[in-house]
Formats: C-alpha cells, structure tokens, sequence
C-alpha cells in the first residue's frame, strides 16, 4: 500500500517525509494527523459533524467503529488491490476523506492523493497505473462533467462514489457518458460514513428521485412518528441514531429518501419539500441553468414561503438566461394544482454557493444572505390580498 503524492509514493507510516511534503502542501496536514492516530495505541478519533445545517459538533469514534465502516465498504465493493486504488479528492479532517485512508489500510490499497479543490481532476486524467475509484462530493462531480473527452478520462476508472447531497437531475444527460458506474452514497458523520448505496449510472431508472438506497449488509433502519429514519449497526456500537432524513421503506433493506424534514417547508399549512420543487423548477427551465437551491423564508401571512436562489456570478448572463427561460409566461400555464400550490414565491441571486468546510451547502449562511437582499423577481400579490 502506497500514498501517490504529486507523482511520488510513500510509506503511510513514514511520518518523517509525509511531514516534509505537509510543509508545501496544506491538504496533506489531516491527512498525516489521522496516520499517526491509526499507527499509534488511541483508540478514539475526534472528528466534527458537517455544520451545513447547524454549527460543527465534536463526535468521538472508535477505532471499531472505524474499522467496521471500512468492512462494510470494502464488502460492498470488493476492490482488487492489484489493480484498484482509491482517489482521496476531499479534506481528511472529515468523515469521507478520513475513511478513505482507513479501507486503503484496511485492504492494502494505494491512495492517489490530491488537493480537495472544487475540480481537483487534472486535465489530462489520473495515473494508469490503477483502474482508480473516487469519493467525491456532488460539486466536484459536478465539475468533473464540464470536462471535454469525459468518456476517455474515464475509460480505466473503477467508479465514483458520491456522498454530501442530493444528486441533481439536471446533470443526468451528462452522467450517462461516463465510461464508469456512479455509486450515490447515503451516510453522515454519526454514522462513520455511509451505510447505505444506490448505483445512477448505468441505470435503467432514468429519474434519480425514484431510485432506492441499498443498506450495507447488517446495517438496521426504522422510521420515527414523522417517518424520518433511525440506523442502527457495528457503526454506531449497536445504538439507534434517529436522523432528520424523511424517507419511505421499500422493504427491510431497502428506502427511498425524500429529503430532510427540517428542510421541509410549512407555507400556509402545506408542507413541502424543496427537492419536490427544485425537480419542478428544472421541468420550467432552460435544459442549461445555473445551480439553484430552493428553500423557505419567513413570511408575516404564510408561515414561511418557498423561495429559489440561483447562483450566477455574471448579472448580466443571469438577465439572458432569465429572459429566455420566460419564468412569468410558463408558471402561469402550470396546470396541476398540486404543482402550482408549490412554485416559488420570489426568486433571488447570489454571486456562488455558500459551503461548508466538508463542502456541503451552508444554509444557515444563504438564509442570512438573503434576509438582507432584495427578491430579483416576486409573484405579484392578487388584488386585495
């Protein structure tokens, strides 16, 4: 098992010149922070929750923990070390990138290491020298799809593994011409990564929405009262760890995930999940758009009203983009009642996407955004409302 590092390998448990190569490069810090806690006689690792939904937490995790999160995977997947190696493209100082570093020790697989940036493929693809499988957060993937030649940078690569988010329908054209399957992963921190997987590509499921999460064999699932899901298994030392993931069983091991209930919107009374009119909103649009995210703000009659912000650094390309998609014209010919109890209220724009330090959207900061601005487009208030 080898550490591929801007072309060279290492040792993993050669801290001396990880720690010369950690001066030049930052990324490499989390990552030799974790090494010398698996080749030491701790048997905790601190790590912090996500922070897209609330502020960052401490979470203690053994190293049983760590190590049956890593069976789980490798069961899954069952990678060939003679020809397989793992890609490490996100921050080791959380989940998904530390656990990388853990299945890599765990089935003496060779890491390629590179810096955690939004497009950290190079140009000219990855070494040949492993058929590679990449974890990847659904903006670098996202990045990933701009790249010309796709299929051919994409030829040797044993898959992707997609964790943080929800996967954009928007990007499933682009998807199907990649030459290598696409896992959709399901997990948090609380739960040492993902404990469960559903493959988009190659799919005949065309709608990513309708396609279900398999569990990863042991792992135990229930719904609450508000049919939000519960896990249980080896990951979490065998408690229950209630989530805020609204989802529906299909059967004992399998559920479809229908989005987190303290994302659900209550306008006037309806309760509404943004991923329910983002899927509504793209069927509106243009079939190239900017990202766009839909949640609630307040609202002094409604309770909270459902709102798209769209992320365009250009205000002048966002005006041609917005007159050719004729929002004004076709919201009025919605026919579905249903549909048109969800449309949005107001639309705003911010230059880019707020995240996290693990990458995933930060809500919390969009919401202050757009308290202090100004709707780019409102419905018009009926007359005498």
């Amino acid at each position: 098992m080898r550490l591929w590092i801007e072309g060279s390998p290492y040792d993993p448990a050669s801290f001396a010149e990880l720690e010369m190569a950690a001066e030049k490069l930052d990324h490499l810090v989390p990552v030799l922070a974790f090494l010398r806690f698996w080749f030491s006689d701790q048997h905790e690792w601190t790590t912090y929750t996500s922070g897209s939904t609330s502020e960052p937490k401490p979470i203690r995790i053994s190293r049983h923990q760590l190590e049956c999160s890593a069976r789980l995977h490798l069961n899954y997947f069952n990678p060939d070390p003679e020809t397989v190696g793992l890609v490490l493209c996100i921050s080791a100082r959380h989940v998904g990138g530390f656990m990388i570093l853990v299945r890599a020790l765990m089935a003496n697989l060779d890491v390629l290491i590179l810096a955690p940036a939004s497009n950290p493929i190079p140009a000219e693809g990855l070494p040949s020298f492993r058929k590679w499988f990449l974890s990847m957060v659904p903006m670098q993937f996202y990045r990933l799809l701009e790249f010309e030649h796709l299929p051919a940078i994409t030829k040797n690569w044993a898959g992707i593994l997609l964790g943080g988010a929800p996967v954009s329908e928007k990007f499933r054209k682009a998807i199907s011409s990649l030459s290598c399957p696409v896992f959709h992963s399901y997990g948090m921190t609380e739960t040492v990564s993902h404990i469960a997987v559903r493959q988009i590509h190659p799919s005949e499921n065309q709608d990513f929405v309708d396609i279900g999460f398999d569990l990863l064999p042991g792992i135990k699932i229930q719904l609450n009262e508000n049919s939000c899901l519960a896990i249980s298994g080896s990951v979490t030392d065998n408690e229950w760890i209630q989530t805020n993931d609204e989802a529906v069983l299909l059967s004992p091991t399998r559920f479809l995930l229908l989005g987190r209930s303290d994302h659900v919107i209550n306008s006037g009374g309806l309760k509404i999940h943004p991923d329910s009119v983002a899927t509504l909103v793209s069927s509106l649009m243009p079939e190239t758009h900017p990202e766009f995210d839909v949640l609630g703000l307040p609202d002094p009659v409604l309770g909270q009203r459902v709102v798209l912000v769209f992320y365009a650094e250009d205000s002048q390309q966002f005006q041609l983009f917005w007159e050719k998609a004729d929002w004004k014209n076709k919201i009025i010919h919605v026919a579905e009642s249903a549909n048109r109890r969800i449309l949005p209220k107001a639309v705003f724009t911010l230059p880019s996407r707020p995240v996290t330090a693990s990458q995933k959207t930060d809500f919390p900061v969009i919401r202050a955004a757009l308290a202090a601005a100004s709707p780019f487009w409102e419905k018009p208030e009926k007359p005498g409302s």
